[in-house]
């Protein structure tokens, strides 16, 4: 990944956890939550970096295998609810 692509989602995620932000979010009505698609080649360090950038704010990282046969819509909806206000979650 490129230097700038690196520091444009550092910047973002910055921007995101600021108390502003979330002030924000919640003044008009946005749910307060961040998404970003990763994508590439496998082994290309997408995973690495997301964790990285997890750590580099002191998130906790969750990982939802969305393969497991068990998993249903009810089942997903239960995990992300009992989710912390503040982590990172790789699907």
């Amino acid at each position: 990944m490129e230097a700038r692509q690196k520091d444009h989602l550092v910047k973002q995620v910055t921007n995101y956890l600021t108390p502003e932000h979330k002030r924000f979010c919640a003044n008009r009505g946005y749910p307060y939550r961040l998404g970003m698609l990763l994508y590439g080649p496998p082994g290309t360090g997408k995973t690495s970096f997301a964790v990285a950038l997890a750590g580099n704010f002191e998130l906790d990282v969750y990982i939802l295998n969305l393969g497991d046969k068990s998993l249903t819509d009810k089942r997903v909806e239960t995990l992300f609810a009992a989710l912390p206000d503040k982590c990172v979650v790789l699907l």
